[in-house]
């Protein structure tokens, strides 16, 4: 059997032919230290801002949601609390990545011409929607970090390790 590699970012191996399964677990470290995955996070935020940006995807109300959305996600949905620091700040970054790949997306158009930065002007509307949507986003995570940090108990802040 063979196969081919679909898309730029996130790749999917689509295989042609049969397939056999492993007698042991494969194991995958994709990012050895917290500095590599930031190095990823703003790396494939590019790539796949790019990405939306040729497919002609455009940002809505719903795209906005997902940063903060990821972080639930990660976090609760997939129990990353169960995790300590490194669960809560695999959130957090994944939500990053999440608000960068947005933010990089809406460059991309303003650099077109197509979604206007109007620094200095009289503010739109929509303009204040987004503060507020980012700001309630960045409450989101603060109030997730407090309730984090009572979890472990505030004595033990200054020896934490990530």
């Amino acid at each position: 059997g063979g196969g081919n590699w679909e898309r730029k970012v996130d790749e999917i191996w689509k295989i042609k032919g049969k397939t056999k399964t492993f007698r042991s677990p494969l194991l995958h470290y994709s990012h050895p230290a917290l500095a590599e995955f930031l190095r990823s996070i703003n790396e494939r935020s590019t790539l796949n801002a790019r990405e939306f940006y040729d497919e002609g995807k455009r940002l809505n109300l719903i795209e906005w949601l997902k940063p903060p959305a990821k972080f639930l996600q990660n976090y609760f949905l997939r129990l990353g609390f169960l995790d300590g620091t490194q669960g809560f700040v695999f959130a957090v970054l994944m939500s990053l990545h999440s608000f960068l790949v947005r933010g990089k997306l809406y460059l991309l158009w303003a650099r077109n011409g197509v979604a206007r930065v109007d620094l200095g002007k009289k503010k739109k509307r929509s303009e204040s929607f987004w503060k507020i949507l980012f700001l309630v986003w960045t409450i989101l995570i603060f109030i997730s970090y407090l309730y984090f940090l009572f979890q472990r108990g505030l004595s033990k802040w200054s020896s934490w390790r990530f």
